[in-house]
């Protein structure tokens, strides 16, 4: 990778779990949501989850529950350890046992055994005997449900439970079929990246509408992923990982209709051949690369491949759209470093602030370039506060923008650019409103750093 101070390359570590939580299904609300509750509930449930545990829907839920059990959310907004997660199952499964036809408590049972071996690090074989062992009991229970059918196609995507792609599309389309007609930010985001994964053009461009309108997503990371596509070329290429940084983007030129001009792609989505066959097709460019042609070039291109054979090839299949339309290929820059590996090695890699560019050479003017794009974007969001109600996405957001340009401020600290101090309250901004005690006091560390009084 090519950065021009070579201090600031422990400021390029990329991590953060968020990116690979599975298939895309990412704070306030703009509406909200009390209109659509007709009972309450216990106080405890409302202090674990905030304002998204008001959505429960008096047509999906008939009965109270223990103050012990919370309706499950995603990551995005809330995110706990393996043993919150376990004591939920556990709670939530006790539930299905005294009333077999429960589909909240399955639902929520089903969530939260998800990112229990999410966030155990089991072996997939492990996992997937224990999910379906579970699918097997819900499906005896509520066979043909909304609530059967997404956890059956939530199963099928993590990997090794995938026995064709026919049965995942299958189970996606029964369970959108029957999509509640109120529906929570799980619901939007699930079949949102369902559509745009099958490529439908049915159903998609009012889902997205939809989706935009019911003031799930925080203005925040709207305005962070509009950021992003404004510092990028016209009819550029983004990749991303990760429901934050694809899905708003995918909405501000779907519902929006800005920035159409880019191409916007999931990275983990290339692990579909008839994805890649697809996009392929509608690009008109051929054939996708086979594996063996792929490790063909890439090993006479001096790449070692025997560290990330998989990722290798995907990226290989990313870049050829690139080479064959001609378009100028930006990565977003949430993921490990495997995710970048080929064009790390190829010497191809270059840090354009918010996002990676792929380039053969140099940028031109790559300094004074990047700075004219940042100052051209919105960061007044940045002097909003976060709390305890905001999204764990929103406060990642501003970690990793601060994280992302410390390289930046380094390189005008020591040319003494008249930039700096600009550049630097931005930063500051982005450490100040992070809520998480940890991610800020990271911030900070990074800032100290640089020996500011």
């Amino acid at each position: 990778m090519k950065t021009f101070n070579q201090a600031s390359l422990s400021f390029l570590i990329l991590a953060t779990i968020l990116a690979l939580c599975g298939s895309l299904s990412c704070g306030q609300q703009r509406n909200s949501a009390r209109d659509r509750v007709s009972k309450t509930y216990p106080d405890a449930l409302s202090k674990i989850v905030g304002i998204l545990v008001k959505e429960y829907d008096a047509d999906r839920v008939s009965k109270t529950y223990p103050d012990s059990l919370s309706k499950i959310v995603g990551i995005l907004v809330k995110e706990y350890d393996a043993d919150w997660y376990h004591r939920q199952f556990d709670g939530w499964r006790e539930q299905t046992r005294q009333d077999p036809k429960d589909e909240f408590a399955w639902l929520n049972g089903f969530k939260a055994l998800n990112y229990q071996l999410m966030f155990a690090h089991q072996d997939y074989s492990v996992v997937d005997s224990i999910k379906l062992s579970f699918l097997e009991e819900m499906r005896r229970s509520i066979p043909d449900t909304y609530t059967y059918y997404y956890s059956a196609y939530k199963s099928v995507t993590s990997r090794e439970s995938v026995t064709s792609r026919e049965e995942e599309y299958e189970y996606g389309w029964k369970a959108f079929h029957l999509i509640p007609d109120k529906k929570d930010f799980d619901d939007y985001d699930t079949w949102y990246a369902f559509l745009k994964r099958v490529g439908d053009k049915q159903y998609c461009p009012a889902f997205s509408k939809d989706y935009y309108s019911s003031g799930i997503y925080p203005e925040e990371l709207f305005t962070a992923n509009m950021n992003d596509l404004n510092c990028m070329d016209e009819g550029s290429i983004y990749v991303g990982i990760g429901d934050a940084k694809v899905i708003p983007k995918w909405l501000i030129q779907d519902a929006m209709g800005k920035h159409n001009d880019k191409l916007v792609l999931c990275y983990d989505y290339f692990a579909d051949e008839d994805y890649c066959q697809r996009l392929y097709d509608e690009l008109g460019i051929g054939e996708v690369p086979e594996m063996k042609e792929a490790f063909s070039r890439l090993i006479e291109q001096g790449c070692d491949i025997q560290r990330a054979p998989y990722d290798m090839y995907v990226q290989y299949v990313i870049n050829e759209v690139s080479v064959r339309t001609g378009r100028k290929l930006f990565l977003g820059k949430y993921a490990g470093r495997s995710f970048y590996a080929m064009w790390d090695r190829m010497g191809s890699l270059y840090d354009f602030g918010l996002s990676y560019v792929i380039s053969q050479g140099e940028p031109e003017d790559w300094i004074n370039e990047l700075g004219r794009r940042l100052w051209q974007c919105d960061f007044q969001y940045l002097s909003q506060p976060l709390d305890k109600d905001s999204w764990r996405a929103v406060s990642l957001d501003s970690f990793n923008l601060s994280k992302n340009l410390m390289w930046l401020l380094w390189e005008y600290k020591d040319t003494d650019n008249p930039l700096y101090d600009k550049l630097y309250s931005i930063v500051e901004k982005a450490v100040n409103r992070i809520y998480d005690q940890d991610l800020r006091e990271r911030g900070m560390r990074n800032l100290s750093s640089l020996d500011i009084k």
